[in-house]
């Protein structure tokens, strides 16, 4: 990874979940695309039929694209991993009851914080802002976790799968004008590929893009789903049910147990 004189490739999010290593599966994917659109790169960056102060509002988008994409990478990483760890104190420190959860938030954070005379005493109410929903939701729900949805995503997968039925030299040399040749390893030796040997490539890169898209989109989908099931909650409730099975979606979306849609016409 070279910085200042080129480019900086994403951050790889934690590879330990089947979901950690599909967003990094999706980042190795759209590194080579980052580096084409890196700012430091807008100078020699050639697009045909477009100005060069077009070029770089086009490019800006596309590598914000990206950039909003690894921060929603590692977002979802985290606050999973927070979520199942919340989720499993209320359910067997506290047996999914609400207002004994808020009771004990509120006393820590009284202890940690201090209090003064109002603070003695708290309504349901007062309560709720100690509550798992709150929680989970970091109280303002405004971490991009929350508020991401797959519109959001959209641009980002449309660009996977587009780039995926790009050939790496074609790019190249429409960019900057340089055609890069390929290779493949076989019986140890590096053999130049032919123009039947990328056409085939440039098939299975299609498809395996296409299907990389469908998958994010699926998985963006699946969180926002379960986020505005909890979003819907009663913060007055233990919702035991709703906790109970929680923890099984989480893992579901962790372990990539999604059925891709379509959200591409053909």
């Amino acid at each position: 990874m070279k910085k200042d004189n080129y480019y900086e490739s994403s951050k790889r999010v934690d590879g330990s979940t089947t979901l950690g290593k599909f967003f990094n599966i999706v980042l190795d994917k759209l590194d080579i695309l980052r580096a084409v659109y890196y700012p430091h790169s807008y100078e020699t960056l050639r697009i045909s039929g477009h100005k060069t102060e077009e070029v770089k509002l086009i490019s800006g988008n596309v590598f914000y694209d990206i950039c909003l994409g690894e921060l929603y990478f590692h977002s979802v990483i985290e606050n999973l991993t927070r979520w199942q760890e919340v989720i499993n104190e209320y359910i067997v420190d506290f047996n999914c009851k609400w207002k004994y959860y808020a009771v004990s938030k509120r006393m820590n954070s009284i202890g940690k914080y201090g209090c003064d005379k109002n603070d003695c005493s708290a309504s349901e109410d007062e309560l709720t802002l100690y509550s798992i929903i709150n929680n989970l939701g970091s109280n303002d729900w405004q971490d991009m976790f929350l508020t991401a949805r797959s519109v959001d995503l959209y641009p980002l997968a449309l660009k996977l799968k587009v780039f995926g039925s790009i050939d790496v030299n074609d790019m190249f040399q429409k960019c900057f004008k340089v055609k890069i040749p390929s290779y493949r390893l076989e019986n140890g030796e590096m053999i130049e590929n032919s123009f039947a040997d990328e056409l085939i490539y440039r098939i299975e890169r299609e498809d395996s893009a296409v299907l990389a898209a469908n998958t994010l989109m699926t998985v963006c989908n699946e969180i926002c789903r379960m986020i505005n099931d909890v979003k819907r909650l009663d913060m007055k409730s233990d919702n035991k049910d709703f906790f109970n099975h929680l923890p099984y979606r989480i893992q579901d979306i962790l372990d990539l147990n999604v059925e891709p849609k379509n959200f591409f016409d053909e």
